[in-house]
């Protein structure tokens, strides 16, 4: 099979997988208190201009969208998934 289009049949399959386990991403997964991410977080944070947009790529269902709007930057997400997206209302899309 040549390469491309291997490639774009596991895209789709990637993306359809997602999309099916979407629904229960939050139940499987939640937040949860993962100390490594959350001092990745605060890192970054230091780093940041206060207040600024933050582009959120490969988002998935927004783990951390809260976290970054509790810190008062607004958030664009995108991810190859739109029913990831659509898990936390998110409108961007590849």
């Amino acid at each position: 099979m040549e390469r491309a289009v291997w490639l774009k049949k596991m895209r789709l399959q990637t993306e359809a997988m997602y999309d099916q386990f979407s629904p229960q991403y939050w139940v499987r997964f939640g937040l949860g208190d993962n100390e490594t991410h959350l001092a990745y977080l605060q890192n970054f944070f230091e780093r940041v201009v206060p207040g600024g947009v933050v582009l959120s790529a490969g988002c998935g269902a927004g783990r951390y969208d809260g976290i970054l709007l509790e810190a008062g930057h607004s958030v664009v997400g995108i991810d190859q998934s739109e029913g990831m997206l659509r898990r936390h209302g998110c409108t961007s899309h590849r």
